[in-house]
């Protein structure tokens, strides 16, 4: 079939286009890796933000992407309320790594969609994520006791951006 006549080929390139962008932050030549890595970073994301925050970050992902980011989502289910270390074996298990490899592959992942999403996209979503969370999506290798890490919201004022000045918390792999 002729790539002009197939009406899903912008929809497959752009997918591609973004698996490529992950893989070169993850320094590898494997598609395969940088998709589950890429899937882990939505799917834990996703299940630890609100419905409205989900929709919003969903509607910013390549058509195909989307589908990979609602695949097993119940939106009666989120937030869930798990501390880091359920957090780093979800991660783990869904990108088929160690669990000490959590930080700097998620950091890569979110280096690599800072550059894919709007402008202050990930500020939003980095918002509303307890902050624990936030510095392990930033590259962080957390040393993890379970019985000291709990669920807590961040606390937002009405009265305060809660985006201000987030990117002074960002640490982006490879650079202090």
């Amino acid at each position: 079939m002729p790539h002009s006549a197939d009406p899903l080929a912008p929809a497959v390139q752009t997918a591609h286009d973004w698996l490529r962008a992950v893989a070169d932050n993850l320094d590898t030549d494997a598609p395969a890796f940088a998709y589950r890595a890429l899937r882990a970073w939505l799917h834990t994301v996703r299940d630890r933000i609100n419905v409205s925050s989900s929709a919003h970050l969903a509607a910013q992902l390549p058509e195909i992407l989307r589908g990979a980011y609602y695949e097993g989502w119940v939106p009666t289910h989120v937030p869930v309320r798990h501390g880091l270390a359920e957090f780093i074996r979800q991660f783990a298990r869904e990108a088929g790594i160690d669990e000490d490899e959590v930080g700097p592959v998620a950091g890569a992942v979110t280096a690599a969609l800072s550059e894919l999403f709007s402008p202050g996209q990930l500020n939003r979503i980095f918002a509303v994520l307890p902050t624990h969370l936030y510095g392990v999506l930033c590259g962080a290798r957390p040393e993890v006791e379970e019985s000291l890490i709990e669920w807590q919201p961040v606390a937002v004022a009405e009265e305060a951006d809660p985006v201000a000045n987030l990117d002074n918390r960002i640490q982006y792999p490879g650079t202090r």
